[in-house]
């Protein structure tokens, strides 16, 4: 992966790692912080700004869904990825170099990981 293939790639990932989504144990709503709120609205934005259509929010449980237009020519089926913003049991906005360079290693092999099995399933779906 280069920068130049990806551009603002590493840049957008660090963002997203130093937003602060704690959620509020003490509150009763969904979700339970107006951080994760503005996460998601921010989330919302940048994937309509890359093209993705039927972005929205799911006010019942704080999805952010989008659609990436197929690029075959037949009808497939649509696959979905799905993560929580409100993740993190620490203070996001202290993390260090040392911890960030730790995670995007997680990231990038549960990544990789991703894509083998959509490769995987591609031979059953197509």
């Amino acid at each position: 992966m280069t920068e130049e293939k990806y551009e603002g790639l590493l840049p957008r990932f660090l963002k997203y790692v130093k937003t602060e989504t704690r959620s509020n144990p003490d509150s009763d709503t969904v979700p339970s912080d107006p951080k994760e709120t503005a996460f998601l609205n921010e989330l919302a934005a940048e994937l309509k700004d890359l093209g993705l259509s039927d972005v929205h929010i799911n006010p019942q449980c704080s999805y952010v869904y989008a659609t990436i237009p197929s690029n075959l020519d037949h009808d497939v089926p649509t696959i979905g990825y799905i993560s929580h913003v409100d993740t993190a049991d620490f203070n996001a906005i202290m993390l260090t170099h040392k911890l960030l360079k730790t995670m995007m290693v997680r990231v990038i092999f549960n990544l990789m990981k991703m894509v083998t099995m959509f490769y995987q399933l591609q031979n059953f779906l197509i």
